[in-house]
């Protein structure tokens, strides 16, 4: 993921808030956090259904 970014760049994906407590909810924020520096999570969309929320990934 991070290799093909241009420098500064950034990865940004959604995620359900139901599954991110699931075994493959925990490894997409595990990868994310071993191969960028910053990772941010936003708050969750409640409104959403399912509700959901938005992990941006920075890149060196």
């Amino acid at each position: 993921m991070a290799k093909s970014l241009a420098p500064g760049g950034r990865f940004t994906t959604f995620a359900y808030t139901p599954r991110a407590w699931t075994s493959p909810g925990r490894a997409l924020a595990a990868a994310l956090r071993e191969r960028f520096p910053t990772v941010e999570r936003t708050r969750t969309v409640w409104p959403n259904l399912p509700p959901a929320f938005v992990y941006r990934a920075c890149g060196s």
